[in-house]
């Protein structure tokens, strides 16, 4: 208890703790054992939940009830977790393809040109992206995993999508050119080799992507450059199922296409955190990088004003 007030942990924390290979029944029968101790409750999270058949009885917990609880962990984070990493990666590609564009042609785009970058639009492969967090839950390091992996389909869309619609442009007005045919042929395998090589040229895949947007500014001047980019980013907000998660797209966004920082599994797991927080609540973290959102916040949310507030307190009540 804090001050009279009530602790939770949230079902998100919890499944993190489950999916951890490390933690078997003794570690869950500890943690549930100190739950119980000092009133600890677990603040399900909507898209998160705990599964309905889990009991918090210790006597209950063994080997299959342990495997059982971190497979519908691991089930549900995958469907989630690449769900929206899928949607990220698809506004990646798309404005690296329009910055692209953009630079090399200017704004000049053939009718068959924008045809073709809209298909682009709804391209990405959904299972391909799932299954990164599928291989991610099954290592031993899935952060790392999952960073890595997306960076690869980062660069390899964006190398096919340079090659198709440079040659689309090329071909156009050629009532006989074939994409699909173009696509499995040796040109095809040199201009993505080409764009493969244009990547590869920066630091990673993501800093290709900050290059091209530098590109866009540069043409086009800071003020379009901003107003152009919040526009994208508050579509994408648009979209999202709460405040909190809409302002980790947009925040996860802004890092990606702007500073060329990679994906980072964790920030989607954070705003599920932040979005059981109600208004009279506060978040207790000591992680660094959570930390630095919330203090991001404080100013905009006295929730998030509050719990930096606590954090320290605690901080110095530990160190006293």
């Amino acid at each position: 208890m804090i001050d009279g007030g009530e602790c939770c942990v949230t079902s998100t924390s919890f499944f993190e703790f489950i999916c951890n290979k490390k933690n078997g029944v003794k570690e869950l029968r500890d943690l549930i054992e100190l739950f119980i101790k000092h009133d600890i409750k677990v603040a399900n999270v909507t898209l998160e939940p705990l599964p309905e058949w889990f009991e918090w009885d210790i006597d209950s917990i063994d080997d299959g009830m342990l495997d059982d609880l971190r497979t519908f962990a691991v089930n549900n984070k995958i469907e989630l977790e690449s769900k929206y990493a899928c949607a990220q990666l698809t506004v990646c590609v798309l404005l690296g393809l329009y910055f692209y564009l953009d630079w090399q042609l200017k704004g000049d785009w053939s009718v068959a040109g924008i045809a073709c970058f809209m298909r682009k639009c709804t391209s990405l492969n959904e299972s391909l992206v799932k299954n990164v967090f599928v291989e991610g839950y099954a290592s031993n390091d899935c952060e790392r995993c999952v960073k890595r992996n997306l960076e690869s389909i980062l660069g390899e869309e964006l190398a096919t999508g340079i090659a198709v619609m440079e040659a689309v442009e090329q071909h156009d007005g050629e009532q006989d050119f074939n994409i699909v045919k173009w696509v499995e042929s040796t040109e095809f395998n040199l201009s993505f080799c080409r764009a493969k090589g244009l990547i590869a040229h920066s630091q990673s895949a993501y800093d290709f992507l900050r290059k091209l947007a530098s590109h866009y500014k540069t043409n086009h001047g800071e003020d379009a450059y901003r107003s152009f980019l919040d526009g994208v980013y508050d579509i994408f907000k648009g979209k999202a199922q709460t405040a909190e998660l809409g302002d980790c797209l947009r925040r996860t966004m802004k890092r990606i296409v702007e500073d060329g920082g990679k994906y980072r599994k964790n920030d989607l797991l954070d705003a599920l955190i932040l979005s059981v927080i109600d208004q009279v609540d506060a978040v207790i973290t000591f992680d660094s990088g959570f930390r630095k959102i919330i203090e991001g916040m404080a100013n905009e949310n006295d929730k998030y004003a509050r719990s930096v507030s606590l954090i320290a307190s605690l901080e110095g009540d530990s160190s006293s």
